[in-house]
C-alpha cells in the first residue's frame, strides 16, 4: 500500500511540475497530439529551433538635407546588400597554399536571390585572382578578376570591409546549390578558422565551408573537408541584395528611410531624381551598419 501511495505522489508531481514545462516547449497550448512520436518530434523541433535561431538587429538609416529650394523635392534611393559570410580579421588564422589552385566553399538557396557582388578577402591579393560561381552541374555562372591594381573594385567598400568587392550587375541565382571559388596561379589564401558570422539573407544555407582543387585554371573546387586541408571558410565571398527603397524629401532637415536595415548590411544612398534647377550631392552615403543606426548622411543641394 505504501508503494502504491508513493507512485501516486510521483505521478501527481509529474503532472504538476513537468507537464507545464513540456507544454511550454511545444508552444504553451498543448498543440502536440497524444501520439508519442508526434509528441517527441514536437519537443525536438521546439528545442532545435530555439537553440539555432540567431537574432537579427535592425537599425534606422537617415541624415539631413540642406540647400533645397522652397517648393522643390529630391528623390533618394537606398540599396542595401549583405555579405554571405564574415569573420573578424583579428581572430582569424590562415594557411597559405602554394601553386595554382581554386579554393572556396558551397552553399544552397531555398529560393532565387539577387547576387550583387563577388568578393575576396582583402589580404589575399598576392596575384591576380579569379573569383567564380559554379552551379551544381559544374557550369561557371559568373566570374570576375581581381587584379593587384584593384581595377574595377568598388572603392567605396575599401574603408569599411575586410573584403574587396566587384559588382556583377544584379545577377539572379535560382534556387539550388552552388560553389564559389577563388583561383590564383601563385601562392594564395587558405582557410580562416576564426569566428564566422552567417548571412542574414533569408533562404541562404552553407553546405561545405572548405573545398579545394589544385588545377592550373579556374575550376570548381570539389574536394571535401578532410584532415589534409584546414577546416574553415576560404577567402572568396558573395553579397546579396537585401533592400531597395526610395523616399522623396521636400524640405530641408532630417530624413529617415521607412524600412530599417540589418546590422552588417552594406548601404549605398544615391540621388534618384534631382530637384528642378538644382543639383544635390551626397556625403557619407555608403558604409556598413555596425551596431548602431546611421544618421550622418548629408545631402547638399545647390
Amino acid at each position: 500500500m505504501q508503494i502504491q501511495a508513493n507512485m501516486k505522489k510521483l505521478r501527481l508531481g509529474f503532472l504538476v511540475v513537468v507537464m507545464p514545462l513540456i507544454l511550454a516547449a511545444c508552444g504553451g497550448d498543448g498543440s502536440c497530439d497524444a501520439n508519442f512520436y508526434s509528441f517527441k518530434n514536437c519537443l525536438n523541433s521546439s528545442s532545435s529551433s530555439s537553440s539555432s535561431s540567431v537574432p537579427v538587429v535592425y537599425y534606422p538609416l537617415g541624415g539631413n538635407v540642406a540647400g533645397l529650394g522652397a517648393g522643390k523635392s529630391v528623390k533618394l534611393s537606398l540599396v542595401t546588400t549583405h555579405a554571405a559570410v564574415a569573420f573578424a580579421a583579428s581572430s582569424a588564422s590562415t594557411a597559405t597554399f602554394t601553386g595554382a589552385g581554386t579554393v572556396g566553399w558551397s552553399f544552397s538557396l531555398d529560393s532565387s536571390k539577387t547576387l550583387t557582388h563577388l568578393g575576396l578577402y582583402n589580404t589575399d591579393l598576392n596575384a591576380d585572382t579569379t573569383v567564380g560561381v559554379w552551379n551544381s552541374g559544374g557550369t561557371l555562372v559568373k566570374s570576375v578578376i581581381f587584379t593587384t591594381s584593384l581595377t574595377g573594385v568598388d572603392l567605396d567598400d575599401l574603408s569599411n570591409s575586410n573584403f574587396l568587392w566587384m559588382s556583377v550587375s544584379n545577377l539572379t541565382l535560382d534556387a539550388g546549390q552552388y560553389t564559389i571559388g577563388g583561383f590564383s596561379s601563385a601562392d594564395h589564401f587558405g582557410a580562416y578558422t576564426g569566428s564566422v558570422i552567417p548571412s542574414v539573407v533569408a533562404g541562404f544555407n552553407i553546405v561545405k565551408s572548405s573545398l579545394i582543387s589544385f588545377i592550373g585554371s579556374p575550376t570548381k573546387p570539389t574536394t571535401a573537408e578532410s584532415s589534409t586541408y584546414p577546416h574553415g571558410f576560404f577567402g572568396p565571398n558573395l553579397r546579396f541584395l537585401t533592400g531597395d527603397q526610395q523616399i522623396t524629401v521636400d524640405a530641408n532637415g532630417a530624413f529617415t528611410f521607412p524600412t530599417t536595415i540589418a546590422d552588417g548590411d552594406h548601404y549605398l544612398l544615391t540621388v534618384n531624381t534631382q530637384p528642378t534647377g538644382q543639383v544635390c550631392v551626397v556625403a557619407n552615403g555608403s558604409g556598413t551598419v555596425s551596431g548602431a543606426g546611421v544618421t550622418n548622411i548629408l545631402v547638399t543641394c545647390t
